[in-house]
């Protein structure tokens, strides 16, 4: 039970943290909104369309579903495992966190 509260705060900040970094890069509000609102529900999705294999193989590694596997109590087979997808979740986050860091200090220094 504690897991899955540490791991819907930690969802619901790298959420925030990947907007912000979006925000950063595209320097557009609107465009950053429609990018994470895509990349965090319409592409899971879609990716569900793909061959079953490219699902099987692709599917747990992307970002809402690295994260989910942090929250849920059991872990499907198919799903990482709570540590693996919180380290997926954060490579995410750092990624993204330094190439916006990296585009401000240049943009804006």
């Amino acid at each position: 039970m504690f897991r899955a509260l540490v791991g819907t705060a930690v969802h619901f900040t790298g959420a925030e943290l990947i907007s912000l970094a979006a925000g950063v890069l595209l320097r557009n509000t609107a465009g950053a909104i429609i990018l994470v609102a895509g990349a965090l529900f319409v592409v899971p999705g879609l990716f569900k369309l793909l061959p079953r294999s490219w699902n099987d193989a692709g599917g747990p590694y992307l970002p809402p579903n690295a994260a989910n596997a942090v929250m849920k109590m059991r872990t499907a087979s198919a799903s990482l495992s709570p540590g693996s997808g919180l380290a997926v979740f954060a490579g995410y986050i750092v990624v993204l966190l330094a190439g916006a860091t990296v585009m401000l200090t240049r943009r804006d220094a």
